[in-house]
């Protein structure tokens, strides 16, 4: 294994260009002499190197789980193992780094075969010239993959909270849904008639409760303009705001004592663009009091 000082003296006794990239190399490779050539050849390119050479499975398993690297290079055959074994073990970690086989010798099958099952790229050590470009290309297209993962994280967290939104939003509208439902149920079961009209008087809604008081049923007074319907002849009691006990007219023309309740209806930002009615029958009552 080349060390941090001998590292730091071949750098001192040779002379390099300014350096401009850092990469963190794993270099499978048994022979020194190569790996200084591979070495120096990627540092006349302007790397700056952080290496650790590897000449067992057990030191890269050590390697690859003890720190993140940029790239790994691998002789085909070392005494111990093989770039195929070393290949097999860098995708169990389920790391995406570059791969490249450097070998004396290499037949276009086994080359085949080691591509095959997932090497990047492969050159022989009498061409060392393709080695920079390989490096350089395989960097780039790991950094690609490395950002389109990223992306798709991203799409599929967004994704993910737009579905919990969408879900959140559903319960919200099932939860207004039923309150709006429950309120309907209890302003059509309300023996007092609640009606709402437009600013303009036009009946819009009619409950059971306003059948029962007045006679006419929701489908005869719904769109009438709800002064012909229900005032009297010379009365002016629907003009009146607030609460009063004023008369209104039955279907059959007879006359109805109630206590009306009369309140705009407001959107969200304030706007009216309506009126409420809620009258209750006190005919009755009215009787009794005026026979005391």
């Amino acid at each position: 294994m080349i060390s941090s000082q001998s590292e730091q003296d071949y750098q001192r006794s040779a002379s390099y260009p300014s350096i401009t990239h850092a990469l963190k190399l794993l270099l499978l490779e048994d022979s020194e002499d190569d790996a200084l050539l591979l070495l120096d050849e990627i540092r006349k390119a302007g790397y700056t190197l952080a290496v650790e050479r590897i000449e067992t499975l057990e030191a890269l398993h050590h390697r690859l789980t003890s720190q993140s690297w940029d790239l790994v290079i691998a002789d085909y055959v070392l005494p111990k193992f093989t770039a195929n074994h070393a290949l097999e073990l860098v995708q169990a970690q389920g790391l995406d780094i570059p791969f490249i086989v450097v070998s004396g010798i290499m037949g276009e099958e086994t080359a085949v075969s080691i591509m095959r099952a997932g090497a990047h790229d492969y050159l022989l050590k009498d061409h060392l010239s393709r080695l920079v470009p390989a490096i350089e290309r395989e960097l780039r297209e790991a950094e690609i993959r490395r950002q389109k993962r990223a992306a798709e994280a991203a799409l599929r967290q967004a994704y993910a909270g737009l579905e919990t939104l969408v879900q959140q939003r559903t319960a919200e509208l099932q939860n207004a849904n039923e309150s709006l439902k429950q309120l309907a149920a209890i302003v059509e079961s309300s023996n007092d008639a609640i009606i709402s009209t437009t600013l303009d008087g036009i009946i819009l809604s009619w409950n059971r409760g306003a059948e029962a008081i007045y006679g006419f049923s929701s489908e005869e007074a719904q769109g009438q303009a709800i002064a012909a319907l229900l005032d009297p002849p010379n009365h002016q009691t629907l003009a009146l705001e607030g609460t009063q006990k004023v008369v209104h007219q039955h279907k059959n023309r007879s006359l109805i004592d109630v206590f009306l309740t009369t309140s705009p209806i407001t959107t969200s930002t304030g706007q009216i663009v309506g009126r409420s009615w809620i009258a209750r029958d006190i005919t009755q009552l009215r009787a009794v009091e005026r026979m005391k």
